[in-house]
């Protein structure tokens, strides 16, 4: 499905590029004349000053503002977008043809379209009202660069090289151990017994952060020398695990000025949750089991959410 809706997208962007000539109705009238563009519509009660039409399409009026909006979109979205003014616009009433059409057809009123115009206005909405309530959160280097000793302090710089032998029973993972005691190669029983994804490697997991991992898997690497395995199965949702530690690492941090953009990120958000929590407080929020319908608490809900997700 996925392959075909871009499909249908490059075949709209090849139809609204690809027409030298502004498209004309056929003799029927099936363009009706109250399916111009909204964009059109609002230009329409502008100012006699803003108005400098430059098309019309049946009816709708296209205005250089909203050829200028227009192209001022296409550029962002492809700076490499290399076309003459005259194939903008082309394209612009190919594409106000088009909206005319499906609009005639009805198609702006299926549960699909209006579902994804409500999500799409509502993500607009929150934008714009967020952008104006966070305008004031401090964004100085001060700020940034407190919040890159904090994240330094919260994240490990090390890095971990570890084997795993992943198997459903916790007797199997005991008979691994012995094995192992015995005098067994780690990599040769990966690949002999472990169900996990990695066992064609030897239960090679590579390089990684050990907060990447699920916490039982993590806190049990961790305590473990280079060149050693846990002595007793290490169990997570996966199943029983026996873990090698083959190496670690330190880490060079990014320096701050490579971080910046990312710390904006992170101090934005941290003022977001703020905000978020401050409308919380005030408001009246009822969490139900949609099984039962009776209220329940969040740690609940969420206990039962990730019992489902588990079973699946």
């Amino acid at each position: 499905m996925k392959n075909i809706n871009l499909l249908i997208i490059s075949s709209i962007a090849l139809l609204l590029i690809g027409c030298n000539q502004p498209a004309q109705t056929d003799s029927s009238g099936a363009v009706s004349a109250d399916t111009s563009s909204t964009s059109t519509a609002a230009n329409d009660s502008a100012s006699d000053g803003e108005k400098k039409l430059i098309a019309t399409v049946n009816t709708a009026k296209v205005y250089m503002s909203d050829f200028e909006e227009f192209a001022t979109q296409r550029i962002q979205e492809n700076p490499e977008l290399q076309q003459t003014p005259q194939l903008l616009l082309n394209e612009l009433i190919n594409r106000e043809l088009l909206l005319q059409t499906a609009k005639a057809e009805g198609y702006d009123q299926r549960d699909a379209v209006t579902k994804q115009i409500k999500r799409e206005s509502e993500s607009i909405i929150l934008a714009v009202m967020l952008d104006e309530k966070l305008k004031d959160t401090d964004m100085t280097d001060e700020a940034l660069q407190a919040e890159y000793d904090e994240q330094l302090k919260s994240v490990s710089m090390k890095e971990y090289n570890a084997r795993h032998i992943l198997v459903t029973e916790k007797a199997a993972a005991e008979e691994i151990i012995a094995q192992l005691q015995s005098g067994s190669d780690f990599a040769a029983l990966a690949k002999e017994k472990s169900t996990g994804p990695t066992a064609e490697n030897g239960g090679d997991l590579g390089w990684f952060r050990a907060e990447t991992m699920v916490a039982e898997f993590s806190n049990a690497m961790v305590n473990l020398d280079s060149g050693s395995f846990t002595k007793a199965p290490v169990e997570t949702r996966f199943g029983w695990h026996v873990i090698k530690l083959e190496g670690t690492r330190d880490l060079t941090p990014p320096t701050f000025e490579d971080s910046k953009e990312r710390l904006k990120s992170i101090v934005a958000n941290k003022a977001a949750q703020t905000y978020l929590s401050t409308i919380r407080t005030d408001a009246s929020i009822d969490i139900y089991d949609p099984e039962t319908g009776k209220v329940v608490s969040g740690e609940q809900l969420s206990n039962a959410a990730e019992a489902a997700t588990t079973a699946e």
